[in-house]
């Protein structure tokens, strides 16, 4: 742990840092991508600007610029996302096991904007859809946020609330874009070759990092090539109880091993014509010693060893057209995006345990057991594998334009596009040793395909100092199962269970109106509303899973309606100065929430079954401002509070069948909403040298705005906690940066809420294994040219 003495306290205390900053959300992603040379490597200037968000759109959006995600030593999109007290990555610890726990195996497993996580937040990198995540039993679960590489961000959006225009009516939640770097990003303006080598250290999770870029730019033809390089081990939290076995504390021990690759080649074929290549691939490897899933007690079927070897993997390939032109008509710019993406998530796990040492045992273990024969050593050890591998293979093509015309006082900013893309999903559980009467491999749910058709148009009417605009999606989709990729075994138990392969369609209409008038600078008022829809996921329709020993089964629910959301945002902003602040309040309404809900017994055995059963109900304030209080002195403040409830139906009665009646059901809290959350700064920068700190405070989350599991069991709860963060650098010479960050400055034990929020305690609380990193140090070097 490191160590600092109150002198050095003192000395770096008196440094600064710069908010995150809102934006203008563009007006079409898919023209996000440009090559304007930035020079973002280079420090900012001491007369940078003190505001970076436009005050023209009805919208709330922020922007996280490379300069940011540089200056923090981002390692991770929890890192990225740390300042935005709306914003959270759930992060749990490693407690998994072989058949019967997921938890924190994901890694990075979702993020949450405004109370509502997973796979109801869109993420995009350069206007392409990441993969979902995916989840079937108990012990098979994946996460969205390892498909990238912080290294390659060259700047990261986070709209707030549906958006059923530019990103898709699926954006129930908000949308997380990431852009790529592009050549104007190592390519200096004035120059025609540019690039840059980075190497770091963080002493968080012992981890090192390297990465180097190279592009040129010849006028015609443009190119870059970039690669990194990160290896680690497990992140380090409050508790050192480090027993080889379920008593340990510490985090389980971790290799982690990823690489990422990004190359671009463009062609200005005209003055308004431009193409571009883009390859990208992503690669991460992590080795765990699940240690707290062993006992400590060598009886019958308890684990003695647990090792896990999980894979993700990435690759893009696009082909883009940019069309710049006129300044006025009704086609003003345009962009055509062809892409392929493949990615694929296995978990592989190898569990040992102790064997039976009678015969009594020896025909349970071979029978119930899911386990046969002894070990080499005569101890009655056993050995069974799991090796679970989810794949999505995605093709797609998108064209977006924009167009200028005016009509008397009124200036009407087009926008219009169509968009298509093939999703094809497939899960494959396999291992040795299966349960009792289920052979492997086999498939939860057959593969399937998720193809979706979209168009929309936007008309942003500007008179004077009011814009109000006004826009109409259309979303089509449907499901399509592969009967085929179903094995006779796997076919056979289908129909034993009742089930029936069905195709899932529909499609809707979702508007979305926003109104913005600017009184003056300092008070610029704005209203939106806007719906979406998300389509359920392949999964949730056609699920064939049965366990007899364990009495549970899985079924699918062809008659699954979409989620649908209505939002509303009042706010307003301004600035006045060297002072900017912005103020917002929010309402969305979720309908048909889709979730698994059991339906009883039938025969002995717990069905379960993907429903829509429930509303939600989230609202909150947030609040920012920012202030330069001098040319190189800038302070910064963020607020958010959110509220968030949820109408489950409850059982009301039950039939001698075992079937379920229910009811109405009440409003409960929604577990996903985070607690009250402020974040302040201030940061000091000069052309040569700069520093920052940053406060945050977290409000604890209490059992009254706790949901209870079913179980009979609590949830952890967190208490208020306040960390305090710095960091300074150093230009010892034109292009070289020198950076160093400490982050918990104070050593804070504290646990946030996001990485704990669904852990169920039957015992009582037991948090420190779940504790935020203590105090740690974090050091680099870049060298751009």
């Amino acid at each position: 742990m490191l160590k600092l003495t109150p002198v050095a306290l003192a000395t770096m205390l008196i440094c600064t840092h710069g908010a995150v900053a809102a934006r203008s959300e563009p007006p079409l992603p898919h023209i996000l991508v440009q090559e304007d040379k930035t020079g973002d490597e280079e420090p900012l200037p001491d007369n940078e600007p003190v505001q970076k968000w436009k005050d023209d759109i009805p919208a709330s959006m922020s922007v996280i610029t490379r300069q940011e995600i540089l200056e923090r030593g981002a390692r991770s999109i929890k890192d990225v996302l740390a300042d935005e007290p709306d914003v959270v990555v759930r992060t749990r610890p490693s407690e998994f096991t072989a058949t019967r726990s997921s938890v924190g195996r994901a890694r990075n497993e979702a993020i949450n904007i405004r109370g509502i996580e997973g796979n109801r937040v869109l993420i995009v990198q350069d206007g392409i859809r990441l993969p979902n995540g995916f989840s079937f039993g108990p012990a098979f679960q994946t996460g969205r946020g390892d498909y990238w590489d912080v290294d390659s961000f060259g700047k990261i959006e986070i709209l707030r609330g549906p958006n059923s225009i530019q990103y898709g009516a699926d954006s129930i939640a908000g949308v997380v874009s990431a852009s790529a770097l592009q050549v104007g990003d190592l390519v200096k303006a004035g120059r025609t070759v540019g690039g840059f080598v980075h190497s770091g250290y963080a002493q968080q999770e012992n981890s090192f990092n390297h990465s180097a870029g190279i592009g040129f730019d010849q006028g015609r033809w443009q190119g870059m090539f970039m690669h990194s390089r990160r290896s680690g081990h497990e992140t380090w939290s409050q508790e050192n109880g480090r027993q080889p076995d379920m008593r340990r504390t510490a985090p389980n021990p971790m290799n982690v091993d990823s690489r990422y690759t990004l190359a671009r080649l463009g062609l200005r074929i005209d003055p308004a014509h431009r193409v571009l290549a883009t390859f990208d691939q992503f690669n991460n490897q992590l080795d765990t010693d699940v240690l707290n899933a062993v006992s400590p007690w060598a009886n019958f079927r308890a684990p003695k060893a647990l090792l896990a070897h999980d894979t993700i993997r990435r690759q893009r390939r696009s082909l883009e057209h940019f069309y710049d032109g006129a300044s006025e008509g009704w086609l003003t710019r345009a962009h055509t995006h062809l892409y392929r993406q493949q990615a694929s998530v296995r978990q592989f796990t190898s569990e040992e345990v102790f064997g039976p040492t009678n015969m009594f045992e020896g025909l349970m273990f071979k029978f119930f057991g899911a386990f046969q024969g002894t070990g080499p050593d005569g101890a009655g050890l056993a050995r069974r594998t799991r090796d679970n591998k989810y794949l999505e293979n995605t093709t797609g093509l998108a064209v977006a334009a924009q167009g200028l015309v005016r009509t008397g006082m009124v200036e009407h900013r087009l926008g219009y596009g169509v968009e298509a893309s093939r999703l094809q999903a497939s899960a494959v559980v396999d291992g040795t040793v299966p349960a009792f009467l289920k052979p492997f491999p086999y498939r939860p749910t057959p593969d399937s395909s998720y193809t979706l058709g979209s168009l929309f148009l936007q008309d942003e009417m500007v008179i004077g100092g009011l814009r109000i605009s006004a826009g109409v999606r259309h979303d089509r989709y449907r499901i399509a199962p592969d009967a085929g990729s179903l094995s006779a075994a796997d076919q056979a138990d289908f129909q034993a269970n009742g089930g029936k392969l069905s195709s899932l369609a529909a499609s809707a209409w979702t508007p979305r109106l926003g109104v913005l008038w600017e009184v003056t600078p300092a008070f610029v008022p704005y209203f939106s509303y806007a719906q979406g829809f998300r389509a359920p996921e392949p999964s949730q329709v056609n699920a064939n899973f049965k366990n007899a020993t364990l009495r549970y089964q899985l079924i699918g629910n062809p008659g699954l309606r979409p989620e649908r959301v209505a939002g509303k945002e009042l706010g307003v902003r301004g600035k006045l100065g060297g002072f900017a602040y912005a103020l917002a309040g929010f309402d969305s309404r979720y309908t048909d929430f889709i979730g698994l809900q059991g339906r009883g017994y039938v025969d002995g055995i717990n069905q379960m079954q993907n429903v829509n059963y429930a509303k939600a109900h989230v609202r909150g304030l947030e609040a920012r401002a920012e202030w330069q209080v001098a040319p190189a002195w800038r302070l910064n403040a963020a607020w958010a509070v959110t509220r968030g409830d949820l109408l489950v139906p409850e059982a009301v009665g039950a039939a001698q069948n075992g079937s379920v009646t229910m009811g109405n059901g009440t409003w409960r809290p929604l577990n996903s909403v985070q607690p009250m959350r402020i974040i302040g700064g201030a940061r000091y920068r000069q052309q040569r040298w700069g520093a920052y700190v940053n406060v945050e405070h977290s409000w604890g989350k209490t059992r009254g705005r706790v949901n209870a599991p079913s179980t009979g069991n609590q949830r952890l709860t967190t208490d208020p906690f306040t960390v305090v963060g710095l960091g300074a650098h150093v230009n010892p010479m034109a292009g070289m940066t020198l950076s160093m960050n400490i982050e918990n400055l104070f050593n804070a034990t504290y646990e946030r809420w996001s990485d704990i929020g669904e852990v169920e305690t039957a015992v009582g609380p037991d948090q420190r294994r779940h504790s935020a990193p203590p105090r740690s140090l974090q050091v680099s070097m870049r060298y751009a040219f």
